[in-house]
This record gives structure tokens, sequence and C-alpha cells, in this order.
């Protein structure tokens, strides 16, 4: 039996012997490592050793001294094992060749030293591994690593220290220790203190993480993380996660860390006197600060939520201290990661509602000089060496120029803090632009916010918002005023980011006396392209605030012209330069902003009053917005022009124009812009997926699309008269048109020509699928972006052969999605009320338009998010609409009149029937009889219509039109009726079904004919409450009422047999058979008594095809039919009436 057999049966012997669970299961594990490490397979032996140790752990019966010797051992071999893989070891040589070309084993002294010092180096760190089990496993919670985590560890952390070189350095420990136990396993807080305990054991307690590296040694520019710092990053991550919702621990930390900062900053006698605040910058500050700054600003929220006005002071000192120092050294990085930490964090801070902001950029600690380069940190030195030198040379000098000097020296200093901030504002990344314009915007709005403070605090509040415009106006004079052109560049940026604050005045106040409007464009010639391409981003967020618009035209329009290259020669060649094709880009948008500004006399109050109106009309009279146009489709045209940035400013700008009637079908039928926006939103390369600019080619596209197909509301006769004497008002010289151009723009506005646009549109490839897209939850849309959404597929249902592809593309959910149609209200049962929400409205309108033409089926499947069922409550709602323009409630009727014809299908019960719906759940019926009483034509046709149907598929609809009849006497309509039989007559809802069936034989009975809602006869409307009244006629009591109590309806009924036209004919032969068939023998009766009806009933037993009037080809064989069936009628009345 050679070893390798001997091996294997010993190692299924030990194997079986585990089988059973014996008592010595550590034991029998180590020796089956043993065989496992002797067998060459380590990784086995390693899982056999982890779980050994962790038995012994628990088990202290089997921490016995024999196997804890036998664990070591084995351990050490593993590691001898390795080490004695290495080709050449540190220190040692252990070949040697002989001069005969054999091979003798030379076991030297540094050999025998080395493994001596291995020795003792691995007995040694068997105390620190045994620390480490102590820590992590001693009373383990539930939560506690897989069994084999613990010996995993172990081993993996005596191999690395089994080499000094690599256990000297603690960051290896550290990336054990993280893979294995930060990383791997949610922790609980238990686990987390004891890795920061570990920590402290094995650096002596010493919680100085950081490498005292002077100042002196290190540039700004090359600032770096000392290696220990990364213990310090991971420290504070667990003290994080510690004090998560812990207000004691949070509270602690913010006291020690306050303690800590020395934020009280210590200044000298004669510094004092000078009026010299220290500006002493430490290297080390710089790395404590990156590593605290998120464990501060989490103790700083958690701190804020507390009632105890104590830690609320101390959380706003933590606030100040965040600011005043942790800001400004961590955004001296020039790594991007930290600065956009920074910012994020700061972002979380100004967000809190409690946080006090109005000290948070005035403090003194540190003041830098207002003359920096890439950061402020580089002339710290520069500027404490200058005011060394003017100390010292003092004594050549009398005291009164010293001072004066030094003075001047920090004249120049500004809040550090601060200027980084700004600095943020008018960065080149525009991620850090971005996150920095974020927190400014919430900043000044806190900062300007309306206090209710009085006295002392609200002088305080107005002093310190007073410091802090100081400050930011001599930062950005100085910036502005440079002759350095990156100093310029950011000047513009960050002033842009400021006035995009529209809650915010700073930007007027900065922008004034000497630093105007009309300064900003005074060298631009001989600025750089990249400085004039700041400027005109300056320019675009200028025009957001009130009464600059008119500033840009009078004092920028011809740099804008220069920039937009407008005036160029045609078909010239575009240049390729990106910094070029981009201002021309941005310029033509602005221009397109100016072009659609609507110039009056009436001055805006914050308008400058000393503009010249000589200029009012400049943009006007030397461009034409067609000019315009036709440069951003060149532009768009152009394969020079694929950047994605040039496209979202040109297609902004073009959204701006869609604005004007003029250019509405220009821009519909160029090849060059919708379809270009299109592609770029289809196109999936790696450019398109930058998200913000998707987001805004997304939103100038879809609002580009609003202004084309958009419909003008019908006013109101009130909102006629207003706009009238709106326009009266704003009327000038300059902004009159004349007679044929306004009939153009009418023209242009009308319904026919926006249905033109809507079709032309819909034969896009792609519109459908980015009107879908745009308010779908992956693109998380905005509230604006919805009801634009909402507003285009509205207009293009108006235009009945899109409504089909609508739905085939997904239209129908995009409009659910949308809007909230479908959900109830908490606390609100099913009763119908008005929308209260335009967009709403607008939603339910489209599908009801949507529900007219297509089977209703077919559009709202059963199976289906948006069913029939579903859209019954909406569009009922719609049907309560109580604005003057009425179609939405006339197409609502129509598309519930649709749904009402639907049976039950094969798996539905008649509760599950649309008609059932309307009637019992929703209590339609209300609004519906309503509705009958419109004044307008075609509404009380549609809900005359809909109770036709409704009457004659559900049974609770026919009860609601008969209930109390039969309690209403036969003779109510003589001289002896009382006032409350009258009543009961009158009010009741057959009379009102009557009177709606009621004509003279000279109306139009043509129901081909077009009629208006103004129009006094409607023939639908008789035919639709004649049908209902053949259904409820079906009742004896209706036929009694109908017959013997209302007094005009035997005129009605004549009416309708003697008209000629065949449907009315059909309806009141029907009625007349229903009457007949009547249990009442007086019903019988007076209908054999009216001669009249006799004879025309006896009349249509013999009548041709040709007697009907306007029915068509009388030799058609429909009409046969319909003839047949007319004789056959009349002649089962007059059998009843003979009998």
């Amino acid at each position: 039996m050679n070893n390798e057999q001997e091996i294997r049966k010993k190692y299924d012997k030990i194997s079986q012997e585990l089988g059973n669970k014996p008592k010595n299961i550590a034991e029998l594990l180590i020796k089956r490592g043993g065989l496992l490490m002797e067998a060459k397979k380590i990784p086995l032996a390693n899982n056999d050793f982890a779980q050994a140790a962790r038995i012994m752990e628990v088990d202290s019966s089997q921490k016995t001294t024999e196997n804890i010797e036998n664990l070591r051992k084995y351990l050490f071999g593993l590691s001898i094992q390795k080490n004695s893989n290495d080709k050449n070891p540190t220190g040692s040589k252990l070949k040697d060749e002989s001069s005969d070309g054999g091979e003798k084993v030379s076991t030297t002294t540094s050999l025998k030293n080395s493994t001596n010092e291995k020795v003792s180096f691995q007995e040694s760190t068997i105390e620190i591994l045994d620390k480490v089990f102590s820590i992590f496993y001693k009373d383990a919670p539930d939560t506690t690593p897989d069994p084999t985590a613990k010996g995993s560890l172990f081993i993996d952390v005596h191999q690395k220290l089994s080499n000094p070189d690599t256990a000297s350095k603690c960051k290896n420990l550290l990336e054990i220790l993280e893979k294995k136990i930060l990383n791997g396993h949610k922790m609980s807080h238990i686990y987390q203190r004891r890795i920061l305990e570990l920590y402290a054991s094995i650096y002596a307690n010493s919680m100085d993480f950081i490498d005292p590296i002077s100042s002196n040694t290190i540039e700004s520019e090359n600032l770096q993380l000392s290696p220990n710092s990364q213990i310090s990053d991971l420290i504070m991550e667990i003290l994080e996660a510690d004090m998560d919702e812990n207000l004691d621990k949070a509270k602690t930390f913010l006291q020690e860390i306050i303690r800590v900062s020395n934020i009280e900053t210590k200044e000298s006698i004669s510094e004092k006197e000078l009026g010299i605040t220290n500006t002493g910058f430490n290297i080390i500050d710089y790395n404590h600060y990156i590593s605290i700054q998120n464990a501060l600003t989490k103790a700083i929220l958690i701190s804020l939520s507390s009632e105890n006005s104590e830690i609320s002071n101390l959380a706003n000192q933590g606030n100040i201290l965040y600011f005043s120092k942790v800001f400004f050294c961590c955004n001296l990085s020039n790594d991007i990661k930290i600065k956009t930490k920074t910012l994020r964090n700061a972002v979380k801070l100004v967000s809190n509602s409690r946080i006090i902001v109005k000290d948070i950029f005035n403090e003194d600690y540190p003041l830098v000089s207002l003359y920096s380069s890439e950061t402020p940190l580089s002339t710290i030195s520069e500027l404490n060496i200058k005011t060394k030198s003017l100390k010292s040379g003092s004594k050549e000098l009398n005291n009164s120029e010293a001072t004066n000097s030094i003075k001047r020296v920090h004249k120049e200093l500004v809040p550090g803090s601060l200027i980084q901030l700004l600095w943020d504002c008018g960065s080149s990344d525009k991620q850090i632009r971005a996150i920095a314009n974020v927190f400014i915007s919430l900043y000044l709005q806190k900062l300007e916010e309306p206090t209710k403070k009085k006295g002392a605090d609200k002088k305080q509040e107005l002093e310190s918002r007073n410091i802090f415009v100081s400050y930011s106006k001599k930062i950005l004079s100085d910036w502005l005023q440079s002759t350095k052109q990156s100093d310029k560049r950011r000047g513009y940026l960050t002033l842009a980011s400021i006035f995009s604050v529209q809650s915010s005045n700073l930007g007027t106040e900065i922008l004034t006396d000497s630093l105007s409007v009309e300064s900003l464009f005074d060298s631009y010639e001989n600025d750089l392209p990249e400085t004039n391409l700041s400027l005109l981003e300056l320019c675009d967020s200028l025009l957001g605030k009130t009464g600059y618009l008119e500033m840009i035209e009078e004092f920028g329009l011809s740099f804008l012209v220069l920039c937009s290259d407008i005036n160029s020669i045609k078909n010239t060649p575009i240049k390729s330069d990106l910094v070029t094709n981009l201002t021309k880009a941005i310029a033509t948008k602005i221009l397109c902003k100016l072009s659609v500004y609507e110039k009056n006399e009436i001055i805006p109050k914050e308008q400058d009053p000393n503009i010249s109106k000589a200029h009012i009309s400049t943009l006007k009279e030397s461009i034409d917005s067609s000019e315009l146009l036709e440069n951003c489709a060149n532009t768009l045209g152009s394969k020079e022009n694929q950047n994605l940035e040039i496209i979202c400013n040109i297609s902004e700008g073009v959204s701006y124009l869609s604005l004007q009637s003029k250019l509405k079908n220009k821009i519909c039928v160029n090849p060059s812009i919708i379809p270009k926006f299109l592609d770029n939103l289809k196109d999936e390369t790696s450019q398109i997926k930058a998200s913000d600019a998707k987001n805004t080619l997304l939103f100038t596209t879809i609002s580009t699309i609003s202004n084309l197909v958009y419909r003008k509301p019908i006013l109101s006769e009130e909102q006629q008269s207003a706009d009238k004497i709106r326009q009266a008002a704003t009327k000038n010289k300059s902004n009159q048109i004349s007679n044929d151009e306004k009939e153009l723009i009418e023209k242009i506005e009308s319904n026919e020509s926006v249905d033109k646009r809507c079709l032309l549109l819909s034969r896009q490839n792609g519109i459908f699928e980015l009107i879908v897209s745009a308010v779908s939850t992956k693109s998380n849309p905005s509230e604006t972006m919805k009801d634009a959404v909402i507003s285009i597929i509205l207009s293009f249902s108006c235009v009945p052969q899109i409504r089909g592809v609508l739905v085939q593309q997904g239209c129908v959910n995009a409009l659910v999605n949308s809007s909230s149609i479908l959900s109830i209200p908490k606390g609100q049962s099913n009763g119908i009320k008005e929308f209260l929400n335009k967009t709403d409205a607008n939603a339910t309108h489209a599908l009801a338009k949507i529900a007219i033409s297509l089977p209703p089926q077919l559009a709202f499947p059963d199976n289906s998010r948006v069913s029939v069922n579903s859209l019954i409550r909406p569009f009922l709602m719609l049907c309560a609409s109580s604005g003057h323009d009425q179609l939405c409630v006339f197409e609502a009727l129509l598309a519930l009149t649709n749904f009402a014809s639907i049976g039950p299908g094969s798996s539905e019960t008649p509760e599950e029937c649309p008609g059932y719906l309307i009637v019992n759940t929703y209590k339609g019926l209300d609004i519906i009889e309503m509705l009958v009483l419109s004044n307008m034509c075609l509404i009380r046709r549609a809900a005359t219509e809909l109770i036709c149907n409704l009457v004659a598929s559900v049974e609770t609809a026919f009860e609601y039109f008969i209930t109390g009849v039969d309690k209403i006497p036969e003779e109510s309509f003589g001289k002896q009726v009382t006032e409350e039989e009258k009543t009961k007559y009158q009010s009741h809802k057959l009379h009102l079904l009557a009177a709606l069936c009621d004509f003279d034989l000279d109306n139009n009975l043509d129901i081909n004919d077009k009629i208006t809602n103004n129009s006094d006869f409607d023939p639908r409307t008789v035919l639709a409450a004649s049908g209902t009244l053949a259904t409820l006629t079906n009742d004896p009591s209706v036929a009694r009422f109908l017959i013997c109590c209302h007094p005009r309806f035997h005129q009605t009924l004549l009416n309708l047999l003697s008209c000629g036209v065949l449907d009315f004919i059909h309806r009141g032969l029907v009625i007349f058979l229903n009457c007949l068939n009547s249990e009442n023998s007086s019903v019988k009766s007076k209908l054999k008594r009216n001669l009249d009806l006799v004879s025309i009933v006896d009349k249509l037993t013999n009548i041709t095809p040709e007697f009907f009037v306007n029915s068509g080809d009388p030799n058609s064989e429909i009409l046969i039919r319909k003839t047949e069936m007319i004789t056959e009628l009349a002649e089962r009345c007059n059998t009843l009436l003979s009998s």
C-alpha cells in the first residue's frame, strides 16, 4: 500500500467517525486537516482547521492543550510550506551547486536565523489572532457570519503576518478584515464596535491614525491621503453606522469633534491690534476632515431632530464647523469623488428645515487671498511669508506704515469656504457645477426667506446676509473684471448659477454699479472663444429674470448675432471646432428666446427705466424668426454638429420658435428638425446615455410637439372680453399686424390646420414611442412633462384617423400613467364629483375620444390595466364638468353609451357589465338625467341615447324611470286636479321623456343633417327618447301613464306614426303595440276611441317603400325588409284593435 492509499484510508475512517457526531469533533477535524495538508489539498485542510477552531471556541471542553498545539503546528506548517514554494526567499540560499554538477543542501546561518525569526513571529501572531477571535466570536449573536469564516480569517491573517514586511503594513490586515467582515456580511452594531476595538488593540490603543506630515513638505496640488488615513476613513464609516438614529452617540461625537477642532481661532495680541486673522492651515486637517465629513454630517442631522435646545445648538455649531473647515479642506482635493461627496453633504445639511445658515460663510477661519490660482491653499504660504516680511521689516518702516501694509495684504482676504463654493459654481466640471447650483439655490432660498424674528435677531440675520452679499460681490467683481481669461470664465459661470435661482435677488445686487449688464459686453471682441461661451451661458440665465431681457437685447444683441453666425454667407462650410459650434448653438437659442418675447409699452417695474425705447424692436428689425429657424435646421443637418450638447441647445431654441404661429407648419415639414430629435433620442450610443442631456432633449422635443399641436381653448364670453382688454392695453404701433396677417394666424391656429399638423407628425417614425417613453416610470417624469404628454395625446385624439394608432402605440397606458384617473382617494366612496385638476380631465377626455371611435373591448381589453369597467368612473366624472366647454361632456356620454351596449361575457355575471356599474355602483343616472335638461342640444341627445341603452340593458335603470308612476291618477290633467297630484305628474321622470318625444310635423326630421349645440330641435334626441319609451311601455303602468294620464302624448304618438320617417314610425308602432297589450282595459279603450291613431295604423298596413321620406333607394333590399317590418307591426296593432 503506497502513501496516498494510506492517507485515503485514514481520511475515510475519520470522516466515518465524524458522521457519528462524536464528542471529540475538533480533534478529528484537526487530524483530517493534517491528512489533507499532507495530500497537498490546502483549501480542504483550511476548512477543517476553521471548523475545528470554531468548535473549540464554542465548546471549551474541546479547547485542550493538545488540540491547540496541533492546530498551531499545522497552521505553522502551512506558512512554511507556502514560503518554501517561493523561487528565492529573501535572506536565504537553499541550493548550492557543487563543482561536479551535483546539488547539496546548504543550511546557512542566515537560514537558521530566518527560520527562528519566523517561528518567533508565528508564536507572537497567535496572540493577536486570539484577540481577533475573542472580539468577534465571544458571545456572538445570531448575525455571526458563516461558521467557516472564522477559520478562514485565522488562516488568511496568519499567512499575511508570517511575512514581517507584510505585517508591518496595517493596510493589508485592514483589507482582509474589510473583505471578510465589512463587505462580506451585513453586521450589527456590536460587530462594528468590535472592529473598532480590534484596530485600537493592534495599534497600541492609539487613535492617531494620521501620519504627522508637515504642511511645509506638501504642495497643494499634490495633496494625497496618507497611507494610514485609509484606516481613519474605515473607522469613521463604522462610527457613522454605529450612531445611526442614536441621538446620544451623535451628541457625543459632535462634542468631541468640536472640542478637537478648536473652532475658536487663537490670535496673538499684536495681530488683534492690527486686525489680522489667523490664516494658518495644517495639512493634517485636510486628511482629518476628509475622513470625518460623512460621520459629521450624519451626527448634525440626527442632532437636529432633537427638541432639546442644547443639542440643537450643538448641531448648528457642528454645521458651522462643517462649512468653515471641513467644506473648505475637502474642496481642496483634486479628487472629483471627494469634492462631489462634500457638496452632497452640504446639500443634505442646508436642506434640513432646522438648520441655521446665516453664519456658515461668515466665520473667520480660514480666510484666504482673493487672488488665487487653481486652489486658494497655494497662496496661503505666500500670504504668510509676505506678512512675515512686512512684520520683520517694520523696524525700517514706521509703525503706521507697517500696519497699513499688513492691512493692505489682509484686505484681499475672503472666507475660504465661500470662495470654494463660488468656485464650484463656476467649475468646468459639469457634475460639480450641477451639485453646487443645487446647494446655492437651497442656501439662497433659505437665507432670503421671510423671517418672523424681530429686533436684534432680525438685525443679526440681515447683517449676515449683507456680509455674504458683500463678500460674494467682492469675489465675483474681481473675477469678472480680471484680465485673466480663466477668472472671467469662472465669474460668468458662477454668476449664471446665482441668476438661475429664481427666488433670489443676489444676482441683481451683484450686477449693479460698475458691474452692470452693459459692462459684460465691453470686451468680448478681445476674449477667447471659451470665455465668450461662458458669457453666453450667463446671458441665458439672465433671460429668466424679469427686466434683464430688454437689457440683453439692447446691449448684447451685436454679441449674440456675432456668436450665432446668423449673418454669415449661406452654404459656407461649418467649422468643426466644438467650442465654436457650441457657441453658435447657444447664441441661436438665446436669439430664439428673444424673438418670441411680446414687447409692449408697459415696461416691467424691475426694468431699468434708462433703457431706450428705440431699442425695443431692434431684434425683430434685424433678424427674422424664419432666419433663426433656418439657422437651427442647418445646424441640425450638419454632420459636424453631432454633439449632444449642441443638439440640446438647438432643440431648446426650436421649442421657443414653435410658439410662433407662422413657423409651426415650417417646423412640421422640415426634415432636419423633428426627425433629428427623434433619431438622437432613439440613439443607444454612449453619448445619448448621458441622462441629463437626454432629459433636456426629451423635454424640449416634447415641448416643441406640444406647441405644434396646441389647440386654442374655447373662451367664455367673459374671457373673450378680458382678452380684448388685455390686447388693447398692451398694443403699440410696432406690434400691430395687418388684417391679412391676422387672418393667416387664425387659419394656422384653426382646428383644421392643427389636425393636418397632427397627421404630419403622426407619420414621423418613433414619435409615439417617444411620447409614451417620456412618461414611463423609468423616466421619472415631472408633472410638467405629464401635463405636456396628456395635452399632446388629447390633440392627436381629436383626429379620428389617428386614434387607432394611439391605442397600438400604448398611448392609453401613457394617459393613465400620467394621471390619477384610476385611483380613488382615501376616504372617498364611489360618489361622482367633477375633476379638480385639468390634467385628469384632459386624460379622460382623450380616452373618451378613443372609446367613441374604436370597439371598447378592443381599445380597452378586460385583461389590461385600463379596461372598460375601470374607465366608467372617470367618464362619469367628466360628465359632471361644469366648465363652459362642454365638448368633453358630450364625448364622455357617447363613450358611456358604447360601454352600456356591452353585455356580459362568458365568464362574467350581469353585475360585472358596464351598464350595471354605471347605474348601480356609481349611481350615474343622477348625473345623466340632469344632462338631459342641458341647454346644449348635443348633450341632451347624448344623455338621452345613453338612457335609452341603459333602460334596455339594466333592470335597475328600467325601474328608475317607472317608480311611482302607478300612483298618478288617470284624470290628473283634468280640471279637478289638486296641486299635489299636479306636482307628482309634472315631476315624474316619464314626463321628461314624453316631452323629449314631442315635435311638430314641420320640423326637419332628417337625422343626417348637421346639428349644433344651439339648435332648437334635434331628431336624434326624439328617436332616443321614443326608443326609451318603446322599452318602458312593456310595463303596464307606463302605458297607463302615457295614454291615460299624459294630456299630449296622444298627439305625440300620432306625429310619430304620420311623419313619414321610417325610424320614427317604427318606434311609434312599438309604443302603440305595447300599450294595446297592456292589462289595463282603459288604455286599450282610449286608444280605440282615438280615430286618428286607428286610421294611421290601418294606413301603415298597406304602405310601400316609396311612402318613407328621405329613406334612399326604394328598391334597396334593406328598405324593402324594413317596410315589411313596419307593415307587420301595423297589422298586429290592427288585430288587437279589432279584438
